[in-house]
């Protein structure tokens, strides 16, 4: 290291050397960038990691971890891009992090599902639909366009409009109401029973339907179970502990109705077809306790996020699959897919049996 030197004078006349050392820039403790950026790198991918444990842990049990499974989980990703164009720039070994921990959002936190679809021309023996109309008088002209186009042989309604009649079906449909609930189909259709809400007894959580094909009976079960939705807004609304109770006692009827359901339609003998607003994302600790013994159409054939639910908050928009269709062993489903909107907060979901 090199030194200059300099003379000076002082007041007595006295002369001295003074010798000046340049100080290194390394000499004390700075970063480099490429140790930043793998610290963040590594840091978000254990945030996100821990965070999609936590909700399919605690989601739909505790009030915060739900919130993150019913929100816009997808907010949570934004930071991915920016640390994946500094790792390229500064430390590309952590790009294979980045990496890592976008499959974690796009699987298991989002809730991408990567199958196959069945080729068109495979054989089905019957298409079903579900879809909550929302009590939305104009999505009637809507449902009777899709049901023209898509030929569904059975169809599945909830939160029907008050004025059941008003329905447009194929010539010669069969349609029975219960409630909110209604079910069409071109085979004819027999009400077998029906589950009232445990809290609420004017109302209809599901309704057993047999729908008799040709060759065979279906019976289909058409679900509405309970929204946590005034849980979210006591806590949007308030931020006190006050909206954090209501909501944890809302997830508490949530989980007594969800295993009740559940239940009934264990005892009913023979194939069973279970669909509609379940109000539980595939994430759901509830959704995985209570109907883990019946098959997911979506989780096993879907391609996509198959978002059923479409929120707005202001200017935000995200999607959650809260609707369902669940089927037995007796059934084997060949392809199943979320359609275009009606007019409805919900979009209907379709699968095909064999």
């Amino acid at each position: 290291m090199s030194k200059c030197a300099f003379t000076r004078v002082n007041l007595l006349g006295y002369t001295s050397t003074v010798s000046l050392v340049p100080v290194s820039p390394a000499s004390g403790p700075v970063m480099v960038p490429g140790t930043s950026v793998a610290v963040m790198v590594i840091g978000y991918g254990v945030l996100i990691t821990c965070l999609c444990a936590w909700m399919w842990w605690q989601g739909d049990n505790e009030w915060l971890a739900t919130l993150i499974l019913f929100g816009p989980r997808w907010v949570c990703a934004t930071p991915l891009p920016f640390l994946a164009l500094a790792a390229a720039i500064w430390y590309r070994r952590m790009l294979w992090v980045a990496a890592a921990t976008a499959l974690v959002i796009l699987f298991p936190f989002l809730g991408f599902k990567a199958h196959v679809p069945a080729p068109l021309e495979t054989p089905i023996g019957f298409r079903m639909m579900t879809c909550n109309l929302a009590k939305r008088p104009a999505v009637i002209p809507a449902l009777a366009k899709m049901v023209i186009e898509r030929e569904p042989d059975i169809v599945v309604l909830q939160e029907i409009d008050d004025s059941p009649r008003r329905y447009i079906w194929p010539e010669r449909w069969h349609m029975v109401t219960d409630n909110e609930l209604a079910l069409a189909s071109r085979w004819p259709i027999a009400e077998i029973d029906r589950f009232r809400h445990l809290f609420r007894p004017r109302d209809v959580a599901g309704v057993h339907f047999l729908v008799t094909m040709p060759d065979r009976a279906v019976h289909v079960f058409n679900l509405h179970l309970r929204s946590p939705r005034r849980g979210f807004e006591a806590v949007l609304d308030r931020r006190t502990k006050l909206g954090t109770a209501q909501l944890d006692a809302i997830l508490e009827v949530r989980a007594i109705e969800s295993e009740a359901v559940a239940e009934w339609i264990s005892r009913f003998d023979g194939p069973k077809i279970v669909l509609g607003d379940f109000n539980m994302p595939s994430e759901s600790s509830i959704l995985r306790r209570d109907w883990n013994w019946l098959n997911d159409a979506f989780g096993g054939t879907g391609l996509g996020f198959g978002f059923t639910k479409i929120s707005a908050e202001g200017h935000l928009a995200y999607g959650t699959r809260i609707d369902h269709v669940l089927y037995d062993e007796s059934y084997s489903c060949v392809r199943c897919w979320v359609d275009g909107d009606v007019g409805s907060d919900h979009l209907p979901l379709f699968a095909e049996f064999r």
